[in-house]
């Protein structure tokens, strides 16, 4: 199964539903949460006061740890406790534009989709995988350990993230980015769900052995299923360098700011965080040769994107083609050539 961690644009849209902190308090909070680690309750609760009202209020731990919560800001850091399983892995359908004579198709139909699914709505997967008596509901759907304890990179937590915004607009996700972003920056070849003009245009996606996969769609398509192009990603990956700079009107500046500020005090990072990106904003991933960026895969499809925040400078790789069994780590041979490709994008 490949996992999927592309960010495109799913990074920009939870951020409005988290509150926006005070430098102070959030090391004031980041204290907190470590010195709650060793403290040993299950939860507390503080409080700060002057004389003209309450300053600073925050609750750690849970008040039941059979039932601890899942907020948004565990779902945009990847420590929900939301867990990819099997049925995430068949979270494919084929479209209309499908190639019926792909030499993969059994392949891929057997592997990353569910013969006759009738319903491929993002709400409907979402309630049959997390609610209580759903189609795919069950216990190890969810992690263990507590929320916010520990990294786990969950599409679907993402995916979850991306409903959430359906919810709270009243618009379906693809409308609401058409609206609110591809449209504002001219992003005219991109788009969360197939039509005739990106079919024509779409690149034929392979397998190792250079063999094409039939064109699919992708149930959770928030978490990764972005049709663009290097021209179109370009332009959004400016426009991303801009806001970290305070230099866009896409969003507010304080937005912007929350979008990448790292989410995590340096001696508070979740366990289980990878160590070549060990922090993190918005679902953007603060690399640990400086950059800040994502990368993903999926069948046929590798990505990295990534921009410097001294430099102001950036970079975009994109293949039609699978990097391997080792999925987006890659096979040495697929990486020792992504690598050098990488690099001389630095020249």
């Amino acid at each position: 199964m490949h996992m999927r961690r592309r960010v495109l644009l799913a990074i920009m849209l939870a951020c409005c539903a988290v509150a926006q902190a005070k430098p102070d308090d959030k090391a004031l909070t980041a204290g907190l949460q470590a010195l709650h680690r060793d403290a040993g309750f299950p939860g507390f609760a503080v409080a700060t006061v002057s004389k003209d009202g309450v300053t600073y209020r925050h609750g750690f731990g849970y008040a039941d740890l059979g039932a601890g919560p899942i907020t948004i800001r565990h779902l945009v850091t990847h420590t929900s406790g939301i867990v990819d399983d099997d049925t995430y892995g068949h979270a494919y359908y084929l479209n209309a534009y499908s190639d019926r004579r792909s030499a993969l198709l059994k392949r891929f139909t057997q592997e990353y989709t569910v013969p006759g699914r009738a319903d491929t709505s993002l709400g409907g997967f979402l309630r049959g995988y997390l609610a209580a008596g759903g189609r795919d509901f069950k216990a190890s759907n969810f992690s263990a350990a507590p929320s916010g304890s520990t990294y786990d990179y969950s599409n679907i937590g993402a995916a979850l993230a991306a409903y959430l915004v359906e919810l709270k607009s009243g618009q379906r996700f693809d409308v609401f980015c058409q609206t609110h972003i591809f449209q504002p920056l001219g992003m005219r070849h991109t788009g969360w769900s197939i039509n005739d003009g990106l079919a024509a245009r779409h690149a034929r996606l392979y397998d190792t052995g250079k063999q094409a996969y039939p064109l699919y769609s992708l149930i959770t398509y928030p978490d990764g299923g972005l049709i663009t192009s290097a021209d179109d990603l370009a332009i959004f990956l400016v426009e991303m360098i801009k806001g970290y700079r305070g230099e866009s009107a896409l969003l507010g500046k304080a937005s912007f700011r929350l979008l990448f500020d790292k989410q995590f005090a340096d001696d508070a990072i979740p366990a289980g965080s990878p160590k070549g990106e060990p922090n993190g904003g918005i679902f953007w991933r603060y690399e640990a040769n400086g950059l800040i960026g994502h990368s993903g895969s999926d069948p046929g499809v590798t990505t990295f994107m990534a921009f410097d925040p001294v430099q102001g400078t950036g970079k975009i790789f994109l293949t039609n083609s699978d990097f391997g069994d080792a999925g987006e780590d890659g096979s040495p041979r697929a990486m020792t050539r992504f690598k050098a490709i990488w690099s001389a994008l630095d020249r």
